[in-house]
């Protein structure tokens, strides 16, 4: 009389003789139906380790999509989850070529009463979790009764985004996986199977950023003892590090200051006297920078504190307002020295008028009493004049010379320190 192995066997020997395909998939479902025909899945497997303690699981993430909620400080997780232990229910005889029985969800009556013993695990942390039903969810059964659970979960977990360097913020979120404190001891461990347990799919999809490294590591936490669980609870990390990418502010907000600060060192060129010309190109370039600054912090994320990128605007409004401050200062000096070559500024010299006469034009000692000047007061009882301080007055044309050079060196100076800080 064969026994049920053999049979299973027999049945999975036929089924690759026969073909792949949709024959293929029918053989499986028949040798799944007749191994659990006397199976209870509300028995747990068998346990190990120390009187039997715990059930091992492991477990592997392959990555697919990551969207970063920047106003709700959230990240949402695309990932397919494999969890793998063994069950000795489920052991048949079958060739080592024939890898396992390739069964779905809804064969093993997941979505109604599950036909077999599954872990319960959970996701804590988590705002939301949904589960995606597609053609990919599905378990493997392999001939020494491992067992692998192939589904894929929707995670939205918290993450504290630090922006205080935006556009070039760098941010680690977390996604915890843990078992459910109502069901049996499990002790959840990535997989070690010379794979990755965290690894990027080929397709992977996230805007806006671009993701650095990933990372699983393990905790134990005693928090399963307020809810009458077990005393130890171990909690797998799934951690994900992503960049922004900063190409588009840089296009239209770091390189049009740039180019505005630049256009705004031309004034230091023109004569000092060019008062309206260098006012009006200062304070166009003033404008034109506030008006960009708008247009690009839309985009921004709105926070409470100055980011890197408002650091970097209020400097280089401050170049402009130094450029403008600039042209009126050596406006007024120019005026001070004499030196302001404008028409507007320089009054055409007249002649002097001759003295008026008064009708004594024949009585020459009227004519040089008015022309004569008074007498010079005695001087011999003032004693010797004081001598007359110097005036060091700076020339605006030397103010502009030095402007030139602080000017530039100062914003070389900033870009550098931008480079070398926030890169």
């Amino acid at each position: 009389m064969p026994t049920r192995a053999q049979l299973l066997g027999a049945t999975l020997v036929t089924a690759l003789l026969c073909g792949s395909g949709p024959v293929a998939a029918n053989n499986d479902i028949n040798i799944f139906n007749m191994m659990v025909k006397n199976y209870k899945p509300e028995e747990a497997p068998d346990r190990y380790g120390p009187r039997g303690a715990y059930i091992p699981v492991q477990a592997q993430a392959m990555l697919e999509a990551i969207e970063v909620d920047e106003h709700g400080s959230a990240v949402t997780l695309r990932c397919l989850w494999r969890l793998t232990w063994t069950d000795m229910r489920l052991r048949y005889r079958g060739s080592p070529a024939a890898g396992g029985l390739m069964i779905s969800h809804a064969t093993a009556g997941l979505m109604d009463a599950p036909k077999i013993w599954l872990p319960s695990v959970l996701y804590p942390r988590s705002l939301s979790v949904d589960f995606d039903n597609s053609l990919d969810n599905m378990f493997m059964i392999r001939p020494n009764g491992t067992i692998t659970w192939q589904r894929r979960v929707i995670t939205k977990a918290p993450c504290g985004l630090n922006v205080a360097y935006f556009p070039w913020d760098k941010n680690t979120c977390r996604v915890f996986l843990r078992q459910n404190l109502d069901s049996k001891a499990l002790m959840l461990n990535w997989t070690r199977s010379g794979v990755r347990p965290v690894y990027a799919g080929p397709n992977l999809s996230i805007s806006g950023f671009r993701l650095t490294s990933l990372g699983a590591s393990s905790r134990i936490g005693s928090m399963a003892e307020d809810h009458g669980g077990p005393a130890r609870s171990k909690s797998l990390v799934l951690r994900v590090t992503f960049r922004r990418v900063s190409i588009y502010y840089i296009i239209n907000d770091i390189i049009p200051t740039c180019i505005l600060v630049i256009a705004s060192y031309m004034t230091f060129w023109l004569s000092p006297g060019s008062v309206v010309v260098r006012a009006l190109l200062a304070s166009f370039m003033l404008l034109a920078c506030f008006i960009v600054t708008a247009i690009a912090g839309r985009a921004a994320p709105p926070v409470a504190f100055i980011k890197a990128l408002d650091l970097w605007n209020f400097v280089c409004l401050f170049f402009l307002l130094w450029a403008l401050v600039q042209s009126l200062v050596v406006y007024r000096m120019s005026l001070g020295c004499g030196s302001v070559t404008d028409d507007a500024a320089t009054p055409e010299l007249q002649p002097p008028k001759p003295p008026a006469q008064n009708g004594n034009d024949n009585d020459p000692e009227a004519i040089v009493a008015e022309t004569l000047p008074p007498p010079p007061p005695p001087t011999d009882d003032l004693g010797p004049l004081p001598p007359r301080p110097r005036r060091r007055t700076v020339s605006p044309r030397l103010l502009d010379l030095v402007s030139r050079v602080l000017y530039l060196l100062a914003f070389c100076i900033v870009i550098i320190v931008f480079g070398v800080v926030y890169s």
